[in-house]
């Protein structure tokens, strides 16, 4: 998940006590039934712990004010796009556009009989 986490509490050990705690606040709430030098470990690394905990949150309740029929007309410069995405290292959306625009292509070639 590229998160750093609590620094001596491994993958293992972090869910075995997020099944039993089910949330980070659950185990910090229970750290005097978690044996002592884990619990020292996740105390020393609670603010590390919390931040992942922030980044690893997906918010649902964002309001979006988009209307996706003011979205079938915009423009983008398809140039400019890759050369953003070779800037940033994306890869794999630099292909996606490329196939994206090959299938455009193929399906502007098609014909019905």
């Amino acid at each position: 998940d590229n998160y750093p986490g609590v620094p001596g509490v491994g993958p293992k050990t972090a869910t075995k006590l997020l099944s039993k705690y089910e949330t980070v606040k659950d185990v910090y709430k229970n750290l005097k039934n978690i044996p002592a030098p884990i619990a020292k470990k996740l105390e020393e690394g609670k603010e590390s712990a919390m931040v992942c905990q922030m980044l690893a949150e997906i918010i649902t309740n964002v309001p979006v004010r988009l209307d996706l029929k003011d979205a079938d007309d915009w423009g983008v410069d398809r140039k400019e796009v890759l050369d953003l995405f070779a800037e940033f290292g994306f890869k794999t959306l630099s292909k996606r556009v490329k196939d994206v625009g090959k299938k455009i292509i193929e399906e502007s070639q098609l014909t019905l009989v």
